[in-house]
């Protein structure tokens, strides 16, 4: 009796750092998604980090949380994040190749 009692109080709480979290997670992704249209290329790395951080947790939502009524919304994010992970990926590869032929600069002496 008492487990259940202390599994009720504490969900409230796990869904409030559920919600910061994402929340933090979508504010990264916005911001670094910002910076990547830029043309900055650790903004993309960030970009691509927070990504794969959506398709973790997204996994999670969709194969091990109880089916509920938010199931198809949790594929979708996931298929969606998928494709922009290896899109990501592959745009940020041919962008390492070409700052690996930019002359160097030297910052002294």
């Amino acid at each position: 009796m008492q487990q259940r009692r202390s599994r009720r109080a504490a969900r409230p709480s796990v869904l409030a750092w559920t919600g910061a979290i994402a929340l933090l997670a979508v504010a990264l992704l916005v911001v670094s998604g910002l910076g990547r249209w830029g043309g900055s290329h650790r903004a993309g790395l960030v970009w691509l980090g927070a990504l794969l951080y959506f398709v973790y947790a997204f996994v999670v939502y969709a194969m091990a949380v109880h089916f509920n009524s938010l199931f198809l919304a949790y594929v979708a994010v996931l298929g969606l994040s998928t494709y922009a992970a290896f899109y990501a990926a592959d745009e940020l590869r041919a962008s390492d190749r070409a700052l690996l032929r930019r002359p160097r600069t030297r910052l002294a002496g």
